[in-house]
């Protein structure tokens, strides 16, 4: 049983996984403090406030916020998502990607007390680039192809070293293509297959799908997420461990997760383009296996994906006929 006195501490609160994480502890009556350096997909830092307005915002970069030890030290759980996001950004600047997603980790793994429980979100890319091999497990060797890939792969060490040092409870979760309900479309980006698709479909009235389209992806909606990471934190905490799972979520074609969201918008087309030359717009087919966290949590999606993104794509329709 929940009980108040139950505190978790939310890095990258304002990014789409960080909502629906802050939102679900908050309705289990949690006490919830998030980190963020800034609204992320809400408009501005007041209407964050306001959309949760049970949670005790800090405001800055992890690894600079002041007062993040003892916020740290306070809490029973830490979910970390924050970090820096991006195949194609962590090449253009390895050493800020490292920075970005190192010295908040650090920082919270030397601060956590003994059998704090800490959810680290890690990516699929840490497995490669897809194709033989896969379905991957979590036994897999691991073969990052990027900056961005082997800082994950990095933060999972990390992981390892401070679980033991510190006593810690820690999950490693290695997520597919997470995607959430709402999207500030003003927002630019480089990274995530659902909010760059609806950024081409807003902007140029057309989705970008990159050779057949018939590669795969595991998609998995952020409230799905959520639930995932709260059974893993509600689970009693054992000190001086480290899991590691797949949550993956369900697979559908690039082309059919473009189509959707085109239905959705009611306009656009879908386009065909060759891959291009760095091979890094868009993820080839990288099949996760994650039996191993079903069986473990009895945990598994509930959203239709289809539904979830025609969904979220009315939306977005709608905020731009509202806005004009």
């Amino acid at each position: 049983m929940i009980v108040q006195s139950s505190n978790v501490l939310v890095t990258g609160m304002s990014g789409t996984i960080g909502l629906e994480v802050a939102r679900l502890f908050s309705n289990r009556h949690w006490v919830v403090r998030g980190v963020t350096r800034s609204s992320g997909e809400l408009a501005d830092l007041a209407s964050l406030a306001a959309s949760l307005p049970q949670v005790d915002l800090l405001i800055g970069d992890v690894a600079d916020v002041s007062g993040i030890e003892a916020a740290v030290a306070s809490s029973t759980a830490i979910v970390h998502l924050a970090g820096s996001s991006g195949v194609t950004a962590s090449f253009d600047d390895p050493l800020r990607d490292l920075s970005r997603n190192a010295a908040p980790f650090l920082r919270i793994l030397q601060a956590a007390a003994p059998q704090t429980k800490v959810v680290l979100m890690s990516s699929q890319l840490v497995y490669g680039s897809g194709g033989p091999g896969s379905p991957y497990t979590e036994t897999q060797e691991l073969d990052p192809r990027s900056p961005y890939a082997a800082h994950r792969a990095l933060l999972e060490t990390y992981a390892r070293i401070y679980a033991s040092r510190n006593d810690l409870d820690v999950t490693v979760i290695r997520l597919g293509n997470v995607f959430g309900s709402t999207y500030n479309l003003s927002r630019k980006r480089a990274h995530g297959v659902v909010p760059r698709m609806l950024g081409d479909l807003t902007e140029h009235g057309a989705v970008k799908v990159y050779g057949t389209g018939s590669q795969l992806l595991g998609l998995l909606h952020a409230r799905d997420c959520a639930e995932a990471i709260a059974a893993v934190v509600e689970e009693p905490s054992v000190g001086g461990r480290v899991q590691v799972f797949n949550v993956a979520g369900e697979e559908l074609s690039v082309e059919s997760v473009a189509d959707t969201l085109v239905r959705g918008f009611g306009t656009g087309e879908v386009i065909r383009v060759p891959w291009p030359q760095d091979g890094l717009a868009m993820a080839r087919d990288v099949h996760m296996d994650d039996v191993r966290f079903r069986e473990a949590y009895g945990w598994m999606p509930r959203r239709s994906v289809t539904e979830a993104l025609t969904s979220v794509a009315r939306q977005a329709a709608d905020a731009i006929k509202r806005a004009s």
